[in-house]
């Protein structure tokens, strides 16, 4: 959004004057000249690497230690808004018992069921099982944790309790 406003500007000052030089233009957009390329660079490594979940947090958190404040900040910013939902399929798991990551598998709780191609939904996903009455053995064996999915942040005992608690 920054950065479409900062274009936006630019294109409204060049209108008013056609003969401002190619350096203003640089100018205006100087820390984007930064940051785009470090972002590039953390795109093109997630879709190599297929990083997804705890991994791509990892990596947000390993490239926000840049020392360059703008490319700091924008990372951050993202490292920022990947917490927030890992927060809310937390919240979503412990308090209400809902798995939110049915089609792109990033959070560290996977339920057994649901990855086997052909089951029906189950208990948090609206329709019932084949059994409605599973046994609760059974339901404790069904949701395990996804060690890869787990960011460095969130220590193993942790995510044990999250598991436990949904």
């Amino acid at each position: 959004e920054q950065y479409l406003e900062n274009v936006a500007d630019a294109e409204v000052q060049f209108l008013d004057d056609p003969a401002l030089p190619l350096s203003h233009l640089q100018y205006l957009l100087r820390h984007d000249q930064l940051v785009l390329p470090a972002v590039h660079a953390l795109v093109v490594c997630a879709e190599e690497r297929d990083m997804r979940g705890g991994v791509l947090i990892d990596e947000l958190q390993r490239r926000s230690l840049t020392g360059v404040p703008c490319v700091e900040s924008k990372m951050l910013s993202l490292l920022d808004a990947t917490h927030r939902l890992l927060l809310h399929q937390m919240s979503a798991w412990m308090v209400h018992g809902v798995l939110d990551d049915l089609s792109h598998h990033e959070f560290f709780v996977r339920d057994a069921e649901k990855d086997r191609p052909g089951d029906a939904l189950s208990l948090d996903g609206g329709a019932a099982t084949r059994n409605s009455a599973v046994p609760i053995h059974e339901w404790h064996s069904r949701f395990s944790l996804r060690v890869a999915m787990l960011p460095e942040c969130i220590p193993a005992a942790v995510a044990e309790k999250v598991l436990f608690i949904g």
